[in-house]
């Protein structure tokens, strides 16, 4: 016993564990579902804004214009700061805007949305960033932000031979602003006149901007990655406990179905599901409780037909051989094989002229005065559960006379046959 409920106690033990994990185990997998697709969501709308902003808001002519205003406001900034260093008279050709630089163009202390950072190597495509030049009354470059590609002491129409004439135009005292179509896209450009206290040019400054798709979709990417990152660490955790709080009911249903289901295949059939709510796994539980009851009908309709078999398979066995029995008394009363009368027809014929001429019960009785103690035992001791004779009461004579039989053989047969034929007569 001891050894039985050790055993028992394990079993128990390691199905509550496999519950426990396979429970965890679809929490946490539809949980992990939850956070990823809160994820996938929040990224797939950033995606689909940063799209409708490239391919949308910044092909719209008001992105165009806004682009032109920060180029001509950074523009002023410098042609301001080349006019104060100047000091009223020409500009220096060994000015330099960025100390440690020469012939650099770019303000220190400067705000970076007033300013065009310093490019020192020639890593960088022009179309990319924005460039600055410092361009002296005789088309000649004084300060470059990117002197790699456009150095000092260069003449300004070999290095910007499409934007000459409009740079001529700003040495000449007017300012303006153009917006070039190249392959990377719209390419804006300013001029912006450096003027001395008369108010005549000493100079000019030369502003190229980045494409506007360019311009403004690579601070927009920046700002996308930032704010991916930062909805990503808010959104981990808060899907997290969304989805645990989510399909907590859900498992918590789904495992008490697994449990019952369990136990009704072990043979307990009074297991049933509570359905409490019309989802689908309401349905599920409703369809389970419904196949449980018609199981267990279809169970006991099957156990009475067994039982109403057995009793009408029972009452048959008796009355065969009760009839077996009468046979053989009539066939030795009033039938012999071949008189060419049927064994039953000559026994009723036989036993009508005995009752006429002996009285009520002179005919069973003659016919069993016949019979040896032997043929009595065969005909009213037998075993009808094995089929064998009951020899211990037939070890004596053989074909001796039975007057003294008669009452042997009726007391035998009363007390031997007794409860089977008040089991044929109740059936």
């Amino acid at each position: 016993m001891k050894s039985k409920e050790s055993a028992r106690k394990p079993t128990e033990r390691n199905r509550q564990g496999d519950g426990f994990k396979k429970r965890w185990g679809l929490q946490l997998r539809m949980t992990l579902s939850y956070v990823g697709v809160s994820v996938a969501t929040a990224l797939l709308i950033e995606l689909l804004g940063l799209a409708i902003f490239y391919f949308v808001i910044l092909r719209l002519p008001f992105m165009e214009q806004n682009t032109l205003n920060t180029a001509q406001h950074i523009a002023r900034i410098y042609a301001l700061e080349a006019a104060v260093r100047a000091n009223g008279g020409n500009l220096d050709p060994r000015s330099t805007f960025q100390p440690g630089q020469p012939s650099s163009l770019a303000l220190p202390g400067a705000d970076s949305t007033e300013s065009v950072p310093y490019t020192a190597t020639r890593s960088s495509s022009p179309q990319t960033i924005p460039i600055a030049l410092l361009i002296a009354p005789n088309g000649q470059v004084l300060a470059s932000s990117y002197p790699a590609l456009y150095p000092a002491s260069t003449g300004v129409a070999r290095l910007l031979p499409d934007q000459a004439q409009f740079i001529r135009g700003a040495l000449a005292g007017k300012a303006g602003n153009t917006v070039a179509n190249t392959a990377q896209g719209r390419l804006p450009s300013v001029v912006q006149p450096v003027l001395n206290g008369e108010n005549k040019p000493i100079g000019a400054i030369y502003i190229q901007m980045p494409p506007v798709y360019n311009a403004n979709f690579f601070s927009l990417v920046t700002f996308w990655l930032f704010t991916a990152l930062f909805w990503l660490v808010l959104i981990v955790p808060i899907g997290a406990i969304f989805g645990v709080l989510t399909t907590r009911s859900m498992v918590r249903r789904l495992h008490r179905l697994v449990k019952a289901t369990g136990q009704f295949a072990g043979g307990d059939y009074s297991q049933r599901v509570a359905a409490t709510k019309r989802d689908e796994i309401g349905q599920l539980e409703q369809q389970f409780n419904t196949m449980a009851q018609q199981l267990v009908e279809s169970i006991a309709q099957q156990k009475s037909l067994v039982e109403q078999h057995t009793r009408q398979e029972e009452r048959a066995r008796i009355e065969q051989e009760l009839r077996t029995a009468q046979l053989i008394q009539l066939s030795r009363h009033g039938c012999r094989p071949g008189d060419g009368q049927h064994p039953q027809h000559a026994a009723r014929r036989g036993a009508g002229n005995g009752l006429a001429r002996r009285g009520p019960g002179a005919g069973q009785r003659s016919a069993l005065r016949r019979y040896s103690r032997k043929d009595v035992c065969h005909l009213l001791l037998r075993d009808p559960r094995s089929g064998r004779w009951q020899a211990p009461l037939c070890q004596r004579g053989a074909r001796s006379p039975v007057p003294p039989a008669y009452g042997f053989g009726v007391r035998a047969a009363r007390d031997r046959h007794a409860p089977r034929l008040d089991a044929w007569h109740a059936l």
